[in-house]
């Protein structure tokens, strides 16, 4: 250990002795001045204090002008109010008045009226009476004389009539004398109650006035005794802001001193931290942490890819079971992910893989390219296939004993091949073996599946074996049936069939119509290792390791080179190209399962009436219609219709 590395511990102990100094010296210098700063901050309180209540009082001042500006408002429209309410009552009087004595002048105009007539009428009998006094006869004199007498009696009448108009035309002038007299006093009361009302708003506005101006008063004394005492709380703030100042400044040069020394404290330890990291990543990067799948396939992988690969690359292999999962948090540590071609479209139109176009694969020995050698979907935008497995027909020999079915149209033909079929109720698989039974061929499946004449095409083609199948909801239940003899022909798995097939000589695999999928590497981006997971990809899909997988389990190698190459299995010693979905015999007749038409599609089609009919239990009605070959167009072409019409 050399002189400076041993004077660094001491340095740092003397740093932190002088720190330590430094705070007791800066808390014994301030006590002092810690009643000074209690009192600065109450002294702040108090003028905030003050001005809250000085806020107040603005306040208080504030309504009490506009009260007294309201008092003066309600005065000065009391006042038009009683001013109009005044005249309008006048013009009353005046009106009322005028009736009066528009009355009594019709009832004078008319006795002076009938006054006249009465005249008119004793004239003309004072000229009557002249005028018959020189004719002789005593009835004429006794009618004049009647006349006479009539006109005396007309005069008192008229007379009387006259005296009674004018005795009720005084009565009505005194009451018409009386009425004026009690409207002028009605006037009078209402003058002399407005005067006074005048008076008590004059005297509310004074007294309004008195106690705004006293308010006044008091708020400007107020104000400048709080201007005094916040101006001596403001000297009392800068006096305490100035000690406090300075107590930060000496509290900033011994936190200055503390942070030194923790700093190089931290750094010492970065730097041991930068060391152990250094080393743990070294060590990661010469592993390749792998998410496959588990069972015998996962143990077949790791004898013919994982070990020979760490001993040809010098890195080192870590397998972790996904389970058939793709989701990226379940296996957020892997490297390369071995998983279904739903998952590998899905995962790389989300963006979730990398793409592997730049990925040079060497090609097979004697081959000019390595197009050539790739099998239909071996390669994808973000990945290359490990391997091909396959859905298959198998078929228990002992239940036929004139013919024995080889091919998917005698699967379809119950006539001359007799005996149950065991399928799984799923659209999936069924529906394209009942096209290609029918005529479609591989390439133009999917095509034809997509349409309406297509599906109605597979459907129409399955409604015959409907009382000979027995629907399961598992490929594992319909090999069950097909070895307990229940069931003649099974629809299944090729992994599954080869064992079976193996290890039982009385069934045989129809490999005629095999609809094969395939399972890719890919790389997710959350890769922390992405170059050891490409020379991994390169190695597992080169053909001899694409060879030595299939020798430990049949799946297809996607490379023909690779097929050729494959031989014999480890264990059971036989040749392995009759059992290979990819081997040139069996990939003639072969359709390239598309899971991503499925995924789009599959709902639909189980939704159909038609479907769900197919896989319902067969009436006797039914299954005898179906045994007489004339009737079968007919059922179809009430299908047809009950279709088209929903």
């Amino acid at each position: 250990m050399t002189p400076s590395r041993l004077k660094r511990p001491a340095i740092l102990a003397l740093s932190l002795l002088i720190c330590q100094s430094a705070l007791t010296n800066a808390q014994t210098t301030t006590s002092a001045d810690a009643a000074l700063e209690r009192r600065a901050l109450a002294a702040a309180a108090d003028w905030q204090a003050g001005a809250e209540r000085r806020a107040a009082l603005r306040a208080q001042l504030k309504r009490a002008a506009q009260l007294a500006r309201q008092a003066e408002l309600d005065a000065e429209d009391k006042k038009a109010e009683l001013e109009i309410e005044a005249r309008a009552k006048k013009k009353i009087a005046a009106f009322a008045l005028r009736q009066l004595m528009q009355a009594n002048n019709e009832r004078e105009t008319a006795a002076a009226k009938d006054w006249q007539v009465g005249e008119t009428r004793r004239e003309n009998l004072r000229s009557a009476l002249k005028a018959g006094a020189g004719y002789d006869g005593a009835p004429k004199r006794q009618t004049i004389a009647a006349q006479s007498a009539n006109g005396e009696d007309s005069k008192k009448q008229a007379e009387r009539k006259r005296a009674q108009r004018a005795a009720a035309a005084a009565i009505e002038r005194q009451q018409a004398t009386k009425k004026r007299d009690q409207l002028r006093a009605t006037v009078a009361r209402q003058v002399a109650f407005e005067d006074r009302q005048r008076l008590k708003a004059a005297a509310k506005a004074r007294a309004m006035a008195l106690i705004t101006k006293r308010a006044q008063e008091a708020a400007t004394a107020r104000r400048a005794k709080a201007e005094a005492a916040a101006k001596a709380r403001r000297e009392a703030l800068t006096k305490a802001k100035a000690v406090a100042k300075a107590k930060a400044l000496v509290a900033q040069k011994a936190a200055k001193a503390i942070a030194a020394a923790k700093a190089a404290k931290a750094a010492a330890q970065a730097k041991a931290q930068a060391q152990a990291k250094a080393a743990a990543q070294a060590k990661t990067s010469r592993q390749v942490v792998i998410a496959t799948w588990g069972g015998g396939y996962g143990q077949a992988q790791q004898q013919a890819l994982f070990a020979p690969f760490e001993k040809q690359s010098g890195l080192t292999t870590k397998a972790i079971q996904h389970g058939g999962s793709t989701d990226q948090q379940i296996v957020p540590r892997a490297d390369v992910l071995n998983i279904s071609s739903l998952a590998a479209e899905k995962g790389c139109r989300a963006g979730n893989l990398m793409p592997l176009d730049d990925l040079s694969l060497k090609p097979a020995p004697g081959a000019a390219t390595i197009a050539a050698d790739l099998i239909d979907g071996a390669r994808t935008k973000c990945g290359v296939a490990s391997m091909a497995w396959s859905h298959v027909l198998l078929v228990q020999t002992k239940s036929f004993k004139r013919r024995t079915p080889t091919s998917l149209k005698h699967v379809f033909d119950v006539r001359r091949y007799p005996g149950k079929r065991a399928f799984v109720k799923s659209p999936r698989y069924i529906l394209e073996l009942a096209l290609m039974a029918d005529g479609v061929k591989p390439s133009e499946v999917y095509k034809m599946l997509g349409t309406y004449e297509g599906l109605s095409r597979a459907l129409t083609k399955l409604e015959p074996l409907r009382p000979h199948i027995i629907w399961v909801d598992r490929a594992a239940r319909a090999y069950e049936l097909l070895l307990s003899g229940k069931a003649a022909i099974a629809s299944g798995y090729s992994g599954r069939a080869f064992r079976l097939v193996t290890s039982n000589p009385t069934l045989k695999t129809i490999w005629d119509g095999q609809i094969y999928d395939v399972d890719y590497w890919t790389i997710p981006k959350t890769a922390s290792n992405k170059k050891a997971a490409q020379r991994f990809i390169q190695y597992a899909t080169a053909p001899k390791s694409l060879a030595a997988n299939a020798r430990h389990f049949p799946y297809g190698p996607m490379r023909r080179s690779a097929v050729a190459m494959t031989g014999r299995h480890n264990i059971l010693d036989i040749d392995l190209q009759p059992f290979l979905p990819t081997s040139k015999k069996n990939l003639r007749s072969a359709l390239k399962f598309n899971s991503l038409w499925w995924a789009e599609n599959e709902e639909q089609i189980r939704s159909d009436p038609w479907f769900e009919e197919i896989t319902q239990p067969v009436s006797k009605a039914t299954r005898a219609s179906l045994k007489r070959g004339g009737t079968r167009t007919a059922i179809t072409k009430s299908r047809r219709k009950k279709r088209s019409t929903q």
